[in-house]
C-alpha cells in the first residue's frame, strides 16, 4: 500500500514535471528557434504521453494503452537523442546515419508492438512490467533504446569538457539520464518503487540542467561558451 501512494505520487510529479517541461521548450523555442529544441520538444511530450499511461495504470488498464505507452517509450527516446545529436553538431554525414538507423528501428519496434499481444502480467504494482513482454519486444526496442540512452547521456560530457561555462548543468543532465536509464531497467527485475523514486530525481535533474544551461546560453550567446 506504501509503495502504490509512493509509485503514484511519483508518476503524478513525473507527469505534471514533464509537462510544464515541454511549455517551457515551446516558450523557449519561440525566442531562439534551433532545430534541437524541436526535437526536445516532441520527446518530452512523448515522454509526459508515457507518463499519463503510468498514471492511468492506476485507475485502468487496456491493449491500447500497452500499445501507447510502449510506442510513446521508443518515440521519446528516439527524438531526444535525435536533438542531443544536432545539439552535438555532430558531422552531417555521421548525423545523418544515426538518425536513419534510429528511425529504421524506431519503425521495426513500432510495428512489432501492434502485432504481439500483451501478456496478462504487464503491471506490477501499477508499473509497466517490461519482463513479462514477448522476447521480440524486449530486444527490439533495445536497438533504440541502447544507443539512444548513450547518446543522452554521452553526449552533454561531452559538452562538461568542451564548453567549461556549461559544465556543471550539462553533467546533471548527464546523470540525470543515466538514473532515468538505470530506473527504466530495474522494472525488468520488478524493483518498482526505484522505478518511481529514480525517474522523478532523474527527470528533475534533466530539467535543471536544460534551464541553466538555456540561461547561460541566453547570457553568454552561443560563440562565447567555451
Amino acid at each position: 500500500m506504501y509503495y502504490d501512494l509512493l509509485n503514484f505520487i511519483a508518476t503524478l510529479v513525473s507527469v505534471i514535471a514533464s509537462f510544464m517541461f515541454v511549455i517551457f521548450l515551446i516558450y523557449d523555442y519561440h525566442s531562439n528557434e534551433k532545430i534541437n529544441k524541436v526535437y526536445w520538444i516532441i520527446g518530452f511530450s512523448f515522454f509526459t504521453i508515457a507518463s499519463l499511461c503510468d498514471l492511468i495504470f492506476f485507475f485502468f488498464i487496456n491493449y491500447e494503452l500497452y500499445v501507447l505507452y510502449l510506442a510513446s517509450v521508443t518515440l521519446l527516446v528516439t527524438f531526444l537523442s535525435i536533438g542531443e545529436l544536432y545539439f552535438l553538431n555532430l558531422k552531417k554525414n555521421y548525423r545523418i546515419f544515426i538518425i536513419y538507423y534510429l528511425y529504421a528501428f524506431s519503425v521495426i519496434t513500432l510495428v512489432s508492438v501492434f502485432f504481439y499481444s500483451m501478456p496478462s502480467n504487464i503491471l506490477v504494482s501499477h508499473i509497466f512490467n517490461s519482463a513479462s513482454l514477448p522476447s521480440m519486444l524486449i530486444v527490439l526496442p533495445m536497438f533504440v533504446t541502447l544507443p539512444g540512452t548513450a547518446i543522452l547521456v554521452i553526449g552533454p560530457l561531452y559538452h562538461v569538457f568542451k564548453k567549461r561555462a556549461l559544465a556543471i548543468p550539462q553533467l546533471m543532465i548527464s546523470i540525470g539520464f543515466f538514473i532515468v536509464a538505470v530506473s527504466t531497467g530495474v522494472t525488468i527485475i520488478n524493483i518498482q518503487y526505484i522505478f518511481s523514486i529514480g525517474i522523478v530525481i532523474g527527470l528533475g535533474m534533466v530539467f535543471w540542467g536544460a534551464i541553466k544551461s538555456n540561461n547561460k546560453i541566453k547570457y553568454l550567446g552561443d560563440n562565447q561558451i567555451a
